[in-house]
C-alpha cells in the first residue's frame, strides 16, 4: 500500500527548488515524510531544512534518516514488511523492496548533518558526524560486497562462469553510453567521496583533534590528489598544522554545494515474445543532474582556486556500473516472474475449451495489467534528489577583514571577513538558479 501511494514527484520538486518556494516545499514533504516516513523523505526534508537555515530541525531529519539505515543494517528482525517488500522487488518491481541509499548517499548523510553542528559553532558535535560517516561508509562496503559474493555464488550453482556485462544490456537503454565511457570505467569501485574526508579533516582540526584530521587528510589525498594539493597548498606540507594565532591573515575555508544530484527512475523496455506480446524489462536509469552556477573566487591580489571534490553524478553511475551483473539478474528474474503469471493464466483459459479463444487477448490483458503495477510501484522508487551535485572546496589566506567575491553565474557575491577571527568558514548552497544561502562560522 504505501509503495501504490502517490510520492511527491522529482519535478514537483525540482520546479519549487528553481522557483524559491523553499516553505511550501517543506510544507509537501513534511506531509509526505509524516505519511511515508521513509528513508528518501527524511533526506530530503532534512536538506530542505538546511537551505532554509533550520539547522536543529535539519539535524533531528537526519537522525531519523540514520535510524532507518540503522534498522535496516542491522536485520535483527525479520518482519511481514521486509518479507513482502523483498518478495515484491524480486517478482514485480524494484519499488516494492524500498529505498535505503546507496554508499555515497548514507555517507554525505553524515557530512551534510556535520556542517549543520558546525554552522551552530559546536565542531565537537560535527567531528563526532565525520567519525559517523566513515563507520557508515564500512557497513556499506561490507553489505556490498557480501551482495556481491552471494551474486556470484549463484553464477556458480548455475555454472555460468561470466556476467552480463555492458554487451547485455538492451540497445535501447538510455544509460548505455553513459555506463561506458572512459571517464566513469576510471572511478568504477570508488564507493569513498574525497570531499567527505577532507571536510572531516578540515573539522577535527578546528574541533582539536589534530591525529584524526591527519588520518581524513591522507584518505581524501589518496581518494582524489587535488584534494592532496589543496591541503599543501594551504598547510604548507602533508602534516596538521595547529590552528593558527590572532595575526595580520586569517584562514578562510570555503565550501561550495551547488546543483541537484541526478534522480533515480526505472526505465522500462519492451521485448517482443511470442504467446505474451512482450515482455517488461526495468532498469535503473538515471535523469541528468542540475549542475550549479559557481564560477570563480576572486581574492585580493588575486584568484583562489576551486576544487570539486564531490560530483555525485560520476558516484550514482559509477555504482550503478558496478552493480550491473545483479540488476539485470533481477529485471530479468521480475520479467520472467510476470511472464509466468501470464503463462498461468493462459493455461487455465486454454484448460476450458469455451475460453479457447481469448488465450491470447488474456496474455496480453495479464502482461499489461502487471506491467501497470509495477509501473506504479517503481514510482516509490527514489533517491536523495534534493542533494548537491557537486560540491568544491577551496581553502587559503588573506589579511585580516579583506573581502572576497564569489561569482554566481552572472551575479557576484561579496563577503567582508570578520576582523577578529582567527579563521571563518564560508558555507554557499545553491539549489536551483534563484536559491543561494550564504552562512560562515568563527572559530
Amino acid at each position: 500500500m504505501s509503495a501504490c501511494s502517490s510520492p511527491l514527484t522529482t519535478l514537483e520538486i525540482r520546479v519549487d527548488l528553481q522557483q524559491d518556494n523553499l516553505e511550501g516545499l517543506e510544507a509537501k514533504m513534511l506531509e509526505e515524510h509524516e505519511s511515508r516516513g521513509e528513508l528518501v523523505t527524511a533526506l530530503n526534508l532534512a536538506r530542505v531544512y538546511q537551505l532554509e537555515g533550520r539547522w536543529r530541525d535539519s539535524i533531528n531529519a537526519f537522525e531519523q534518516a540514520s535510524l532507518i539505515l540503522e534498522e535496516y543494517e542491522q536485520r535483527a528482525i525479520v518482519n511481514a514488511r521486509g518479507v513482502l517488500g523483498g518478495l515484491a522487488k524480486a517478482t514485480v518491481s524494484a519499488g516494492g523492496g524500498g529505498y535505503y541509499g546507496s554508499g555515497y548517499e548514507r555517507t554525505l548523510l553524515h557530512t551534510m548533518n556535520a556542517m549543520n553542528y558546525m554552522l551552530l559553532e559546536d565542531f565537537s558535535g560535527a567531528a563526532v558526524e565525520m567519525r559517523r560517516m566513515e563507520i557508515r561508509q564500512e557497513l556499506w562496503l561490507e553489505e556490498k560486497e557480501k551482495r556481491l559474493r552471494e551474486l556470484l555464488e549463484e553464477r556458480e550453482e548455475e555454472a555460468e562462469d561470466e556476467g552480463y556485462g555492458l554487451d547485455s544490456l538492451p540497445e535501447n537503454y538510455s544509460m548505455r553510453s553513459i555506463l561506458a565511457d572512459p571517464e566513469l570505467r576510471s572511478k568504477a569501485s570508488a564507493y569513498q567521496d574525497p570531499f567527505s574526508y577532507a571536510v572531516s579533516s578540515i573539522i577535527c582540526r578546528i574541533a582539536g583533534d589534530s591525529e584524526y584530521a591527519a588520518v581524513s587528510m591522507r584518505r581524501a589525498s589518496s581518494l582524489n590528489p587535488e584534494a592532496g594539493e589543496m591541503f599543501r597548498g594551504a598547510w604548507g606540507g602533508d602534516r596538521v598544522p595547529p590552528l593558527p594565532s590572532v595575526g595580520r591573515e586569517q584562514e578562510v575555508v570555503l565550501i561550495m554545494l551547488g546543483g541537484l544530484a541526478p534522480t533515480l527512475r526505472r526505465e522500462q523496455i519492451r521485448i517482443p515474445v511470442p504467446m505474451v506480446g512482450y515482455v517488461l524489462v526495468d532498469m535503473p536509469a538515471y535523469d541528468p543532474p542540475l549542475s550549479p552556477d559557481f564560477t570563480s573566487v576572486r581574492l585580493p591580489g588575486g584568484s583562489g582556486r576551486l576544487y570539486e571534490l564531490l560530483r555525485t553524478d560520476l558516484m550514482a553511475y559509477s555504482e550503478l556500473r558496478d552493480n550491473l551483473d545483479y540488476e539485470i539478474a533481477t529485471a530479468v528474474s521480475r520479467a520472467l516472474s510476470r511472464v509466468s503469471v501470464s503463462f498461468l493464466g493462459q493455461a487455465l483459459l486454454f484448460a476450458n475449451g469455451n475460453l479457447r479463444k481469448f488465450v491470447p487477448l488474456a496474455g496480453i490483458l495479464i502482461s499489461s495489467g502487471m506491467d501497470l503495477l509495477a509501473e506504479k510501484m517503481a514510482e516509490s522508487l527514489r533517491n536523495w534528489e534534493t542533494l548537491p551535485a557537486a560540491g568544491y572546496l577551496s581553502m587559503f589566506k588573506v589579511r585580516r577583514g579583506a573581502a572576497l567575491h564569489i561569482g554566481l553565474g552572472e551575479a557576484t557575491w561579496e563577503f567582508v571577513l570578520p576582523e577578529r577571527a582567527r579563521g571563518v568558514v564560508l558555507v554557499l548552497s545553491q539549489a536551483g538558479s534563484s536559491n543561494t544561502r550564504v552562512d560562515h562560522v568563527t572559530y
